[in-house]
């Protein structure tokens, strides 16, 4: 699944791991992801299209 091109309302992920996160946004050629953390908190950051792979949701890949 991590071949298909990322748009937004995807799931993704980091290539090395982390947390799954949704795809807000793409704009000039970043992808703004939101990803809630442990204890809940919410965060947004940007990344990439190199630095994410899209996963199924549910499934998490390399986390530790």
């Amino acid at each position: 699944m991590s071949d298909e091109k990322i748009k937004e309302g995807d799931i993704v992920q980091l290539r090395p791991g982390g947390p799954q996160m949704v795809v807000k946004r793409i704009s000039q050629g970043l992808i703004e992801c939101r990803w809630f953390d442990a204890d809940g908190a919410l965060h947004e950051e940007h990344f990439h299209s190199h630095e994410l792979k899209k996963i199924e949701p549910g499934k998490l890949e390399g986390y530790a």
